[in-house]
């Protein structure tokens, strides 16, 4: 093989790789609006996102809307503050993003001082209004402890909203989702394409001959 054709032939497998690395999703985000006691938004506040397991600490400023976006949160238990001049400082002490969550608060400034402080002892569950996606974490308890129809993994996404059974028409998926067609369906496993498979792997994890 000569230069040039290794070349291409490399730059065709990074191309691959980085498609792969795209479709891999293992953070959520925060979107956090903030308010005044009438109701108006408050640009300039700083809000502060501390990971309640590592201690690292994502700091956003809220917008002309009053909101602040902080991105690529790693999974896991949060705690949010939120400070402003002429405001008590307002904190959520535990709120818990899951994979591709856009999880949005909304957080009300109380007139004050800033070393003054408001908890808000609790977050009421809300629909997801903040994305158009569906989506639904399976806790690890439901997989090890729940049993499958044919040891086919595949069959906890019906456990999921939005999904209907399915079978013989060509795919290891028991289920379609959104009302769509079995071939729109997709699953990835770690940012590869496992939709299809002659089999479905034993759900012990260990090679069938």
């Amino acid at each position: 093989m000569n230069s040039s054709n290794l070349f291409r032939t490399f730059l065709i497998l990074l191309v691959c790789s980085l498609g792969s690395l795209h479709a891999q999703i293992t953070s959520g985000k925060i979107n956090v609006a903030v308010v005044d006691s009438s109701g108006a938004p408050v640009k300039g506040a700083l809000v502060k996102i501390t990971n309640s397991d590592t201690g690292v600490v994502h700091t956003g400023t809220t917008n002309e809307s009053g909101e602040s976006l902080v991105p690529f949160l790693p999974v896991g238990p949060y705690a949010i503050a939120v400070e402003f001049p002429g405001f008590k400082t307002s904190t959520i002490p535990s709120v818990t993003i899951q994979v591709d969550q856009t999880l949005g608060l909304h957080v009300t400034l109380q007139p004050g001082e800033v070393h003054e402080t408001v908890q808000v002892a609790s977050v009421a569950e809300s629909l997801e209004t903040e994305t158009s996606s569906l989506g639904q974490v399976i806790q690890n308890k439901q997989i090890l402890e729940l049993p499958l129809n044919g040891r086919n993994p595949f069959a906890l996404g019906l456990l999921s909203g939005n999904t209907t059974y399915q079978f013989g028409m060509g795919s290891n998926l028991p289920f379609i989702a959104g009302g769509g067609r079995f071939s729109s369906n997709e699953v990835t496993l770690d940012g590869v394409d496992d939709t299809r498979c002659p089999m479905p792997p034993p759900s012990d994890g260990t090679a069938s001959r």
